[in-house]
């Protein structure tokens, strides 16, 4: 397995990132990590953690398993996702803040609703990304995530809301957010991309990026591994809206704290210690 970076980050995919809010790295994981958690997926959705939640409109999921499972915990830990994600945000440090994995099984109806990642996480800041590596061959006929090219850098932040729920049902959980247009209906005036992956590459995108995916009408698995990780600018935030993700633990972390170098629930990654 490979535990470096198999090349260096390009600047001009840094600045794919920067102006796009996603990119997409060929080839990060190597076959070993692929095989190695491929078995380890299938286990924990066979086995669900404790920290499983009913999340069925975006797929089979599980979530914090390096937490508790070996093989989730070298990856989050030991594989070059958050080296890749440390360069594209030109950080000097990149804790992880939660790791989860998304399934969608061939001919699966389950759609992924359009949303950022900013409100559904525990950090604030602007160096914050999410890496989505497949371990299965994806097309947009598989689920391949759609990324609104650019819309990180709109100026809107948009509550965390799941389908079926308007803003004025938050009342006081609210975090101030807006509602999220409905792109769906509007597809036409967004740039609206996606990438077809093969096992081993990585989509990263900046929290702010709006994003979505299709149901899997293909005849294939769409296996995913997720990670959220946070640069030095970033601080813990304890959100109100009872969408947003709550670690299992508490972290005894105050709103608006740093991120500590060492800390069990937020692990410092890159560097290494």
């Amino acid at each position: 397995m490979n535990y470096s970076l198999p090349r260096e980050i390009s600047q001009d995919e840094i600045k794919t990132f920067e102006k796009d809010g996603v990119v997409c790295l060929r080839g990060i994981l190597d076959e070993d990590w692929v095989n190695r958690m491929r078995s380890a997926v299938d286990r924990v959705i066979n086995a669900p953690t404790e920290s499983a939640q009913d999340f069925a409109m975006v797929g089979r999921y599980d979530q914090y398993m390096y937490l508790y499972d070996e093989d989730f915990r070298d990856l989050a830990l030991l594989s070059p996702l958050g080296t890749a994600a440390g360069k594209l945000m030109r950080a000097t440090r990149v804790n992880l803040l939660w790791d989860f994995v998304l399934v969608k099984e061939p001919g699966s109806s389950q759609t992924t609703f359009w949303h950022q990642d900013y409100g559904f996480n525990p950090a604030d800041g602007w160096q914050l990304t999410s890496t989505w590596a497949p371990l299965d061959v994806v097309t947009i006929e598989s689920g391949a995530v759609e990324y609104i090219r650019g819309s990180h850098r709109w100026g809107r932040r948009f509550e965390p809301l799941c389908p079926g729920t308007a803003l004025e049902d938050l009342g006081d959980a609210s975090d101030g957010g807006e509602a999220i247009p409905d792109i769906e209906a509007e597809r036409d005036r967004y740039e609206i991309i996606h990438f077809d992956t093969q096992p081993g590459d990585c989509v990263i995108h900046h929290f702010m990026t709006v994003h979505g995916a299709p149901a899997n009408s293909s005849v294939r698995r769409r296996r995913a591994l997720c990670h959220r990780f946070a640069g030095n600018d970033a601080t813990y935030a304890i959100r109100r809206n009872r969408f947003s993700i709550r670690p299992p633990v508490e972290p005894a972390l105050p709103h608006g704290a740093r991120f500590a170098v060492s800390h069990d629930l937020f692990p410092i990654v890159w560097p290494r210690p």
